[in-house]
């Protein structure tokens, strides 16, 4: 019998020079930042196809064990580097974590194995099954299943996400409000994983119109507003925020300002 393959690694580069990313998370959260970015490359490493699901509650407190780190700054990480794009945004939108360039340097130990290199994972929405449905139908339910097949919802795409047109409305409105207007399909797709009621659609849009007056988003011309779709993932309509003027220094803000100066002035 053949042995089988497998699709994790035992090692993987450590190269001396680390580019921006690094330069950048170790600016943001010092040596926390540092430790987070390698140990999630070795939590990758051993993962089979290198695609690690945080949707799995154990996978998500492993994680967060192996670390060391809060469940607030985990994720804080998690964003900066997708926004980054160190990490797949789409897929952390989904709470996947994949990073294309670390499976790019592991090539030399997958063509030594001469097995295919393991590829980028895709989702896909699955069906509702009639096993989903149970207990005796009533007079209510045969009306509603009835307005159902008269007026069937669209189903949800990866082009077109709502499963309304009111959920699409909800999002028009946000779309309009949010300034950075940046990777709209990804935030169509936050959005609609939301599927914001009355109530969370108030909250959000309430949370979008304090955040603009904030003091991380009116510095620098708004250059450091989250993309729509990580500040949807990171309810960031419940953030607390600093006004805009007498902004306490040495803030992780204050810490991006300095840090993007020594890049591009430098």
């Amino acid at each position: 019998m053949a042995r089988p393959q497998k699709a994790t690694v035992d090692y993987f580069p450590h190269f001396v020079d680390h580019g921006k990313t690094m330069f950048i998370i170790e600016t943001l959260w010092g040596n926390d930042g540092y430790a987070f970015w390698f140990k999630l490359l070795e939590l990758l490493g051993n993962t089979s196809g290198h695609a690690y699901d945080c949707n799995k509650p154990d996978s998500w407190a492993f994680l967060l064990a192996k670390t060391r780190l809060s469940e607030d700054t985990v994720t804080e990480i998690l964003n900066k580097l997708a926004e980054l794009e160190a990490i797949d945004s789409e897929l952390w939108s989904q709470k996947v974590i994949w990073s294309q360039n670390f499976v790019n340097g592991l090539e030399p130990v997958y063509k030594k194995r001469k097995v295919e290199m393991p590829v980028r994972p895709s989702f896909r929405c699955p069906k509702p099954s009639d096993a989903d449905v149970s207990g005796a139908e009533t007079p209510q339910s045969k009306v509603e299943k009835s307005k159902a097949k008269e007026n069937p919802p669209s189903p949800p795409t990866k082009s077109q996400p709502f499963r309304s047109q009111k959920q699409r409305d909800q999002f028009d409105e946000f779309w309009h409000r949010y300034p950075r207007k940046k990777s709209k399909g990804q935030a169509e797709r936050a959005w609609a994983k939301l599927n914001p009621d009355e109530q969370l659609h108030e909250a959000i849009l309430d949370g979008l119109e304090r955040a603009k007056t904030s003091a991380d988003w009116v510095k620098d011309s708004g250059a450091f507003i989250p993309y729509p779709a990580t500040w949807l993932n990171a309810r960031g309509w419940e953030d607390e925020h600093r006004p805009a003027r007498g902004s306490p220094p040495g803030s992780n803000r204050e810490k991006e300002i300095a840090l993007i100066k020594t890049l591009y002035l430098s």
